[in-house]
């Protein structure tokens, strides 16, 4: 296979590789990709996968990447064969499935991104900084907002903005894309066990802080504690990481157990309305999926809320919400 033979050297000056990707780094971050109520960028993020199509072609025949086969047949089974599924088991029209596949584009910013980042040739500092920066900007844009923002600005209705919002259960939040704002906290959680000091500490425990006062997305909170603990715990020598995933392994599951027996009517009350909901989006789908082998190696693909049948016409149900069941969610539309 043929490359592009390196650069020496950023292709711009400091300055100008810093102002690109200050611009395209968000964008594939998918920092605008819910926020309707920037038109300018979130139109533009609607947009990127299209836009970087050529470039991430360019990648896949002439950059040398780590699993590019693999992402290659995975973004043509999702484009390719589950769309097809959806036409069988769904009844899905060719435009109706074809339109489902919108939401798996974003898979090709693997080969885009990698494509641009070649074609800049940032040093390795910059592109850091860079990032860091983007992140750090994240939480004090977030504080920033909860601070002077007026109540006004809160919508308890996800379709007039998904930005700033009100629950019942949760009160008052911000959605902040955090894509940048976790990559933060796992830099400074390494840079903390590989040299342990005062100020990587302090930046994880305000970042995860501000996560519950005012993001409080409690899925998202939990993966990244849960990728946290985890650096945490590998950084560690031999003998201590024995020890203590013993007794995590232990002591986890067995104060999960005692608050949900201890406290099991408070949990739900905090889960609110969105317990109920993935309990019956849960339901609705493993029924479904049913006994059919073959739906639950390949799944039944989907539908989208424009498609002349949808999934709450399916199910007769206007509560179901793939997206909420995680894992389930993916194998019902994609298959195990």
């Amino acid at each position: 296979m043929s490359t592009s033979p390196p650069l020496v050297g950023e292709r711009f000056p400091p300055v100008m590789t810093w102002m690109v990707l200050l611009v395209v780094l968000p964008l594939f971050g998918q920092c605008f990709y819910y926020l309707a109520e920037l038109p300018p960028p979130y139109i533009l993020s609607k947009a990127w996968p299209v836009l970087m199509a050529p470039v991430a072609i360019w990648a896949i025949a002439r950059v040398p990447l780590p699993a590019k086969g693999g992402y290659v047949a995975l973004m043509a089974y999702m484009m390719g064969l589950t769309p097809l599924i959806s036409m069988i088991k769904l009844g899905n029209g060719l435009f109706d499935a074809l339109t489902t596949t919108v939401k798996v584009w974003p898979f090709s910013y693997y080969f885009a991104l990698a494509g641009v980042l070649v074609w800049l040739n940032p040093e390795p500092g910059r592109l850091r900084r860079i990032v860091l920066a983007l992140g750090y900007s994240t939480f004090g844009a977030m504080l920033l907002l909860w601070m002077v923002a007026p109540a006004s600005w809160y919508t308890s209705d996800p379709s007039k903005g998904k930005l700033m919002l009100y629950e019942l259960e949760r009160g008052y939040r911000i959605y902040m894309p955090m894509f940048f704002g976790v990559i933060v906290l796992f830099f400074l959680t390494r840079t903390f066990m590989r040299r342990p000091s005062f100020w990587p500490a302090v930046g994880v425990l305000v970042g995860i802080a501000l996560e519950f006062y005012i993001y409080k997305q409690r899925a998202s909170i939990g993966a990244a504690l849960a990728v946290v603990g985890w650096g945490v715990l590998a950084s560690l020598p031999a003998r201590w990481r024995r020890i203590l995933a013993a007794t995590a392994a232990i002591v986890v599951p067995a104060v999960a157990v005692l608050v949900l027996l201890l406290f099991a009517d408070k949990v739900e009350t905090w889960l609110g309305g969105s317990l109920s909901v993935r309990q019956n989006s849960f339901a609705l789908a493993t029924g479904y999926l049913g006994s059919d082998v073959m739906n639950w190696l390949f799944g039944v693909g989907a539908t989208t809320r424009f498609s002349t049948v949808t999934l709450a016409d399916i199910f007769g149900n206007a509560q179901f919400y793939i997206a909420d069941i995680g894992w389930v969610g993916v194998v019902f539309e994609y298959g195990l």
